[in-house]
């Protein structure tokens, strides 16, 4: 439920006589129940038999990719930048991820245990994950946010991490730095995608603390990510410098898929 298909919440849902249906729950009215898949609810608005979910096969999750080892001189890439970023993360980080290619990527990586991963998917809430990264390590202190960010996502909402400083937080923000809007670069190209190349290490110059770095090889983002970790007294901001054109594996299934359909 969004403001965009909620009339910027001018509707007024009364929620006892709502029903609620995801791929994730089903709510009717305030009861909720988490046990009905929702193929199976659909096919019960025709029968009175519901089928509670069975076990989960989670095989496909355990296995193990091919160990990755990093080539210091290799530009970055977003496929290898991913699988390099799996080795660097910790427990009891807070994994938020904007909307777009950031996601996308994002849902790939492998989570050590207690960490969590905060992310929302509607385009519209583009520049979300700094503002959301104070949000969640206000809720939860022990953990650390890891910022994963487009560079046209930062430049709606990176002021924010001024906030940060005056709650004394110490978030570690990635901008994935493709120059411009990567995620729509594929289903419709044109100068309406290019934007502003900030000097984004200029930052905490701007804010007057943190730390930034400038990546663009393997070698250079393994050693910015390890005094990021090192260094938890205020923001660390990287910026992964990547190809125009360069995209994840996920959003060039998807693209492909896209491209099929019209």
């Amino acid at each position: 439920m969004t403001d965009v298909n909620l009339g910027i919440y001018t509707a007024k849902l009364e929620r006892s006589r709502c029903l609620y249906a995801t791929s994730d729950r089903i709510a009717v009215g305030y009861s909720t129940y988490e046990d009905i898949t929702f193929g199976d609810f659909i096919d019960g608005l025709r029968s009175p038999k519901l089928q509670e979910r069975g076990d989960i096969d989670l095989e496909w999750v355990m296995e193990v990719p091919e160990p990755f080892k990093i080539a210091p001189d290799q530009p970055l890439t977003m496929h290898r930048l991913f699988q390099q970023l799996n080795l660097l993360l910790r427990e009891n980080m807070t994994i938020i991820p904007d909307v777009g290619d950031s996601l996308w990527a994002a849902a790939d990586l492998r989570l050590p245990e207690r960490t969590e991963f905060i992310s929302l998917a509607y385009y519209t809430s583009m520049g979300f994950a700094i503002p959301a990264a104070i949000g969640a390590q206000l809720g939860k202190p022990t953990s650390r946010p890891l910022v994963v960010v487009g560079d046209g996502a930062f430049q709606m909402t990176g002021t924010e991490l001024s906030t940060t400083i005056r709650y004394g937080l110490n978030p570690i923000v990635l901008i994935l730095n493709n120059q411009g809007y990567g995620t729509v670069r594929p289903f419709i190209e044109g100068s309406f995608n290019d934007i502003e190349n900030w000097d984004y290490t200029r930052v905490p110059e701007l804010f007057g603390t943190g730390r930034a770095f400038a990546v663009r090889t393997e070698g250079e983002f393994d050693t910015a990510m390890n005094a990021a970790l090192a260094e938890t007294q205020h923001f660390v901001l990287i910026e992964a410098a990547l190809g125009k054109s360069d995209m994840s594996p996920a959003l060039i299934r998807l693209a492909e898929q896209v491209s099929k359909r019209l």
